[in-house]
């Protein structure tokens, strides 16, 4: 088939119990600025903020009501509108139930949406203008949402899903019970990790340098925030990393220096075995606490 033209992860829409409440602590701790509101639908839109930029993303994080806490949907982003038609019918020919293009969140214009085969709603988008940059409320600077890791009872099926049907490459594999996905340079923006149920694992928000997660992990102490895994570094992606869950459970990643695949030609795939989990986990040693594992 054509492969959908996906360029980005654009953005994740949470469900969480009190929208405001939550904006206010992604803000204050998290450093996302409030980029808009949707009223009538009682949703918050959310950008990062990268440092000395005038503008940001339109949105990346959208908090709609509903408990409990859990990933709505994903966003990913296309070219333009004949590059959305395109995927359109390209995944209809594939066989795909696929609705749209037509608008289902008022914070952007049309979109379609189709599930995985563990159920998450997917949604493809042209992405929405720049928007002034908001104040960052926080001790440090985020550039951008980076990743999401999804838990699957059979994440070989799910990754073969992501490569045939959405055009998204391997960067690395750990046996059958971990996958890292690409659809741009980056290592990847979606990772699948094996799990007892289908589930969102974490979010990964990018930081521009080591030395700017040095400065999280000091305002996370000024506010009393609790790491619970970090920092490290990951074997694949070579990404340095910090974990923490917010107050509604929802994990969190901010991580700098991960890799980029900037020759498609000759890039080939890491291989890890579950020998090496060690160092897929965290090449600098520790490993994660039970908690980071279930």
């Amino acid at each position: 088939m054509s492969q959908p033209m996906i360029t980005y992860l654009a953005h994740v829409a949470l469900r969480v119990p009190d929208p405001e409440a939550a904006a206010d602590f992604y803000q204050k701790i998290l450093g996302l600025g409030v980029t808009g509101r949707e009223p009538a639908e009682r949703a918050i839109r959310l950008s990062a903020l990268p440092p000395n930029a005038a503008v940001v993303s339109h949105h990346e994080i959208v908090l709609y009501p509903g408990e409990p806490a859990s990933v709505d949907h994903v966003g990913f982003g296309v070219a333009d509108d004949q590059a959305l038609a395109a995927a359109a019918q390209s995944l209809r020919e594939a066989g795909e139930t696929v609705d749209g293009p037509q608008t289902f969140e008022r914070i952007h214009g049309p979109a379609i949406r189709l599930r995985d085969p563990d159920g998450l709603v997917i949604e493809l988008t042209v992405p929405r203008a720049s928007v002034p940059r908001p104040v960052n409320q926080a001790g440090y600077d985020l550039i951008r949402l980076g990743h999401i890791t999804r838990k699957s009872p059979d994440p070989a099926k799910l990754a073969a899903w992501w490569q045939q049907t959405m055009g998204f490459r391997l960067s690395d594999r750990m046996g059958d019970d971990f996958f890292w996905l690409r659809c741009n340079r980056d290592h990847h923006a979606i990772a699948l990790v094996r799990g007892a149920s289908p589930g969102t694992h974490h979010l990964g928000l990018e930081a521009k340098s080591w030395d700017e997660m040095r400065r999280l992990g000091d305002y996370f102490q000024r506010q009393g925030v609790r790491i619970e895994f970090g920092p490290g570094r990951h074997g694949p992606g070579n990404n340095i990393f910090i974990y923490f869950r917010d107050p509604w459970g929802i994990r969190w990643e901010t991580f700098c220096e991960m890799t980029r695949v900037d020759d498609e030609l000759t890039y080939r795939p890491g291989y890890w075995d579950t020998s090496q989990r060690v160092l897929v986990v965290n090449r600098w040693g520790p490993l994660p606490p039970q908690s980071f594992l279930e």
